[in-house]
């Protein structure tokens, strides 16, 4: 076993969650992989379970049988998955591609430097967003502006699951009172945890805009994401 897991979350990610658990294990980033999938009718389990018989118990599967439970819910599952069974840091990221996995050793690398969690980000030098249309980059980044200036942590990111939480913020998280389920699971970790003293660290991304299948975020969501800011900070 590693020291590090790697947690996806899915529902209906058939297209992509087998090119991205190729391109994980390519890394030389020794890592294992966790996909939470939240009973994927389109078959996403089945190719998980295929490339189980190429990487062994470095891949592991958890089938939730409840239906689609949200992002943040599996994640949650999966630092659980991890304290329980002794690794010591965890990655949280998106199976449809839009999240690069070349990204992972250097995002484990920042660990030595002291930091807690590190949040890949687009909004820093060297970070951008590909794909997507004028409208929703200015949606993105107004609702980062929004979040930073509510929760006053010294981030740049709010929104993007793509994070490893070292030893202290790994351990810290079932303490954590979470009432979310979806994207808004993100900033409530990440204010929770600021407020408990975690170092944070960003690392620049490129975030590529999904090429197959189809978003699982609604806009009843990211509604929702602005009101439980609010919720969070007061």
């Amino acid at each position: 076993m590693t020291s590090t897991l790697v947690i996806i979350p899915t529902y209906n990610e058939k297209e992509n969650i087998g090119t991205l658990i190729d391109q994980i294990f390519e890394q030389p980033a020794e890592v294992d992989v966790l996909v939470v999938d939240d009973g994927s009718p389109d078959g996403t389990s089945e190719i998980v379970r295929d490339r189980q018989n190429r990487f062994g118990e470095r891949l592991m599967l958890k089938i939730r049988t409840e239906g689609k439970a949200g992002r943040g819910s599996a994640c949650m599952y999966g630092f659980n998955f991890a304290l329980e069974n002794g690794y010591e840091s965890a990655i949280e990221m998106d199976a449809d591609l839009s999240h690069d996995s070349a990204d992972i050793p250097r995002m484990v690398e920042k660990l030595s430097g002291g930091a807690d969690v590190v949040v890949g980000s687009k909004y820093v030098k060297g970070g951008k967003v590909v794909g997507w249309q004028w409208y929703r980059k200015l949606l993105s980044r107004g609702a980062n502006i929004y979040a930073g200036l509510i929760l006053r942590i010294p981030i740049n990111d709010f929104t993007n699951g793509y994070r490893l939480y070292g030893p202290r913020a790994l351990k810290m998280i079932p303490e954590l009172k979470i009432d979310g389920v979806g994207f808004t699971v993100i900033p409530q970790m990440s204010y929770q945890l600021y407020k408990a003293g975690m170092e944070f660290s960003e690392i620049p991304i490129t975030f590529t805009n999904r090429r197959e299948g189809k978003s699982n975020m609604s806009l009843r969501e990211m509604t929702e994401s602005f009101v439980a800011i609010l919720k969070i900070r007061f």
